[in-house]
């Protein structure tokens, strides 16, 4: 499988940059408009200081066991579309898209499944009868190849840089409604905006980098709720079934 490098590992290296660089800007247009707490409805109470928010946050992360994520990292004319769970213990599962192509995948105890598509039979020179008899099916992939189409998507990559945010300088910017769930807006001098939930652990709603969700964003939902599952055997190929 060393002919389908089709989705290079710099595609997966703007989604973990996007969250490396969340901190200060606008709240994102995907959000409600932000209002100060004191005016938000039903809103809970407000946070110590920015700071021990920023703290607590982090610390949540730290401590997580699961989530998934979901969006679109931007970085100048580069596109990554992120629909992936993750799991502390280094498996993933999810879809993928740099520019038009899709790439659905399962990574369970260090081993990678690839969805099989048009896309990757015509890359391993396969045939159109290839397709109609494994398309839909997963095949493993190599580390190389798993690398080359997915990229190093794993949770010290996407979450590492979560936990590690410079928090000198973070600020409480109001209050905002992030897919149904009221967050507090924290902004760093980084230069991107972290929506934390504002009721039970402040896990982290969605991150924004710089210049606001017109550069992209990202959400998380089901904090410590994701699990992966390998593939059922009959649904597994050999990779050598797809092509020359």
């Amino acid at each position: 499988m060393t002919r389908n490098r089709w989705l290079a590992p710099a595609g997966l290296a703007a989604a973990a940059g996007l969250a490396a660089g969340c901190g200060a800007g606008a709240p994102s247009p995907g959000a409600s408009p932000a209002k100060t707490p004191a005016a938000a409805s039903s809103a809970p109470a407000s946070p110590a200081s920015a700071a021990a928010l920023a703290q607590q946050t982090n610390h949540a992360v730290i401590t997580a066991t699961s989530v998934h994520l979901s969006g679109l990292a931007v970085r100048g004319s580069q596109r990554v579309m992120l629909d992936v769970g993750l799991t502390r213990g280094g498996d993933s599962s999810g879809e993928v898209q740099l520019g038009s192509k899709p790439v659905t995948f399962v990574v369970l105890q260090g081993k990678a499944y690839i969805k099989v598509t048009r896309d990757l039979v015509k890359a391993m020179n396969g045939t159109a009868a290839a397709c109609r008899l494994f398309c839909g099916k997963y095949v493993v992939a190599s580390k190389s190849d798993a690398k080359s189409m997915i990229g190093s998507l794993g949770w010290s990559t996407l979450l590492g840089p979560a936990a590690r945010q410079d928090l000198r300088g973070v600020k409480l910017a109001g209050s905002a409604t992030v897919n149904g769930q009221q967050a507090w807006v924290l902004r760093t001098k980084a230069g991107g905006t972290v929506y934390v939930a504002a009721r039970g652990t402040p896990y982290p709603l969605r991150i924004t980098p710089p210049g606001g969700q017109g550069n992209g964003h990202i959400d998380f939902t089901d904090w410590n709720r994701v699990t992966v599952s390998r593939p059922p055997a009959s649904k597994v190929v050999n990779a050598s079934h797809l092509g020359a």
